[in-house]
Order: C-alpha cells, then sequence, then structure tokens
C-alpha cells in the first residue's frame, strides 16, 4: 500500500538542502519552502494577473518530488540540460503519481507566476547561502556567486516583463547586495587560527 500523500509530504520536509556541501547549518526543504513563500508575498505586491493562492499553493509542494530524487544542485541542472530535463520529468511523473488531483492545479503556473515562484527560490537559496558565508563557511562562497549569476538573469527577465515585479525583486536583491558584498569580501586568514590539542 502507497504511502498518503501528506506522510511524503511530512517525510520529504525533513530531506536537507544543499546536501552535496558542507554545511554548518542543514536547512530542510520545509524550511526553505516557508521562507520563499515569505519572499514571494513580498515580490507579489501589487502584481496583477497572478492567482497568489494558487502560487503560494506551488511554493508550499514545489519541492515534494525531492522525497524521490533528493535535493540536485542548482549548478548541475543549470549547465547538463539532459539532466535537468530528466528531472523535470520525474517531478511531473511524481507529482502526478503522489499529489491528489485537487492539488495539482497549484503545479500549472502562468509565466509570470512561474517567474515570481524562481525569484523567490533563488533569492532564498542565495541568503541561506550568505548566510552560511557569514558564519565562516568560505566552500559556499562558489554557490553564492552562481544563484546570484542566476539572480541577475531572471531580474532582468522579469524587467523586460512587469515592472512592478521588478520593483519589488530590486527591493529585496538590493539588500541582499550589501549583504553579498560584505560577505565576500571577507576571508579567513587561516594563520590568525590557533588550535589547541590536549
Amino acid at each position: 500500500m502507497n504511502k498518503p500523500w501528506f506522510n511524503i509530504a511530512r517525510e520529504s520536509g525533513a530531506i536537507s538542502r544543499f546536501h552535496t556541501r558542507n554545511m554548518l547549518y542543514k536547512q530542510s526543504i520545509a524550511e526553505h519552502s516557508y521562507n520563499a513563500i515569505i519572499i514571494a508575498l513580498e515580490l507579489m505586491n501589487d502584481v496583477e494577473e497572478i492567482d497568489e493562492k494558487r502560487l503560494i499553493l506551488y511554493l508550499s509542494l514545489h519541492d515534494l518530488s525531492e522525497a524521490s530524487t533528493g535535493d540536485v544542485h542548482g549548478g548541475a541542472k543549470k549547465h547538463n540540460k539532459e539532466l535537468k530535463k530528466i528531472l523535470d520529468q520525474m517531478e511531473y511523473t511524481w507529482v502526478k503519481d503522489n499529489v491528489p488531483e485537487y492539488l495539482q492545479h497549484a503545479f500549472v503556473l502562468s509565466y509570470k507566476e512561474k517567474l515570481i515562484a524562481k525569484i523567490s527560490d533563488l533569492l532564498e537559496a542565495l541568503h541561506t547561502a550568505l548566510i552560511e558565508v557569514r558564519l565562516g563557511n568560505d566552500v559556499l562562497k562558489s554557490a553564492v556567486n552562481d544563484v546570484w549569476n542566476t539572480l541577475v538573469e531572471k531580474f532582468i527577465e522579469a524587467s523586460n516583463f512587469d515592472l512592478t515585479l521588478a520593483r519589488n525583486t530590486d527591493k529585496i536583491l538590493s539588500w541582499l547586495e550589501k549583504e553579498y558584498e560584505i560577505e565576500m569580501s571577507r576571508s579567513i586568514d587561516y594563520e590568525q587560527c590557533t588550535w589547541e590539542v590536549k
């Protein structure tokens, strides 16, 4: 007998993000989804022709398929189109097979809604990676740069499509840009570190 979908949802919430990287703080998919929703609420402010309820529902469920795939690194999907295609198909099949029919409409978004969802997802990933760098995890600096570059591409796309969305994205990006500059310029002087072995 298959598990009820809500049981799978609860279990997938415990899956770690960035699991292929050494993280000081393990963020769960559930935490990521919640944070992405909060960001989306700011991005959606005054944006017309979107279904806010559907978008929030989508963001709360968007990584459920990672119960079967795990959290695949965004850079891997960006640089390997074939892998992305396979994962997209796996996600589609997983949603079709596991998410109740009455919730599947959440996965059918307009172009503008998809753009908001993607920008929210990226902003949340950037913020998480910046926190790691702030805590001294310099390994995440390359992830910060990858996410930042992708965000700039999506910001340009938003600017060409919807000025209100671009304005809302710019507000968050401006704040994160300050964080980005501070954290990326900081480096650890390992010669200053002392270790006592007893």
